[in-house]
């Protein structure tokens, strides 16, 4: 029963109520519900919690403003409803900044058999139907020392729709391994958030 989807009417969430009245006294049609997760620390470098490769990838970004702030004209955009469309990557970054963007590089993660936890980073050069450009992929690459290779990555990120700004901006995408995606118990390894932050660090310094 896992590959079938369960309806609507099926679900339901108890709350302890006694009746329908109690029931209407603590929650109202239209509220919204979530797994309770708590961050833990499994073993000596992996770490558990809800978006926890999403979370990795903001606190990467937040590490290169702090450390790139006088190098460079460098934009970090935190974006949302990936899963749902990628809308919140459909931002006119001209518009806002005043700046055109010479490239970008979209952080993601991935869980895939050939990317194993502890092993690095992960440069796929096609994501699902979007090709990243072949020049920054080689640039990534010739600065990684991953274990980690993956040509082909199936699902849709961010780069879907920021590849198509300004008339084909150039981007490549840098994916994080992870378990147990879009589950309150996401896994992912200190040692490939690390290397996510120095091969940036790197990339961004060239």
């Amino acid at each position: 029963e896992r590959e079938k989807p369960v309806k609507l009417s099926d679900l339901f969430i108890d709350i302890g109520a006694e009746n329908k009245e109690k029931a209407e006294r603590e929650v109202n049609p239209g509220d919204y519900a979530g797994f309770k997760s708590k961050f833990v620390s499994l073993g000596e470098n992996a770490l558990s919690n809800k978006a926890a490769a999403s979370r990795a990838c903001c606190a990467v970004m937040i590490e290169l403003l702090k450390s790139c702030n006088d190098c460079c004209n460098l934009i970090c955009v935190f974006t949302v409803q990936k899963e749902v469309g990628a809308r919140g990557s459909m931002i006119d970054f001209e518009k806002y900044t005043g700046i055109k963007p010479e490239c970008c590089i979209v952080l993601d993660s991935i869980e895939d058999d050939a990317a194993k936890l502890g092993g690095g980073i992960v440069v796929p050069s096609m994501i699902n139907q979007t090709m990243a450009d072949k020049s920054l992929v080689d640039d990534i690459k010739s600065l990684c020392k991953s274990e980690n290779q993956c040509v082909l990555k199936a699902p849709d990120s961010d780069i879907k729709s920021v590849s198509i700004a300004y008339e084909g901006m150039l981007c490549a995408e840098i994916d994080l391994p992870a378990k147990n995606l879009n589950t309150s118990a996401v896994i992912v390894d200190r040692r490939d958030i690390n290397a996510m932050g120095e091969l940036l660090y790197k990339f961004i310094k060239l």
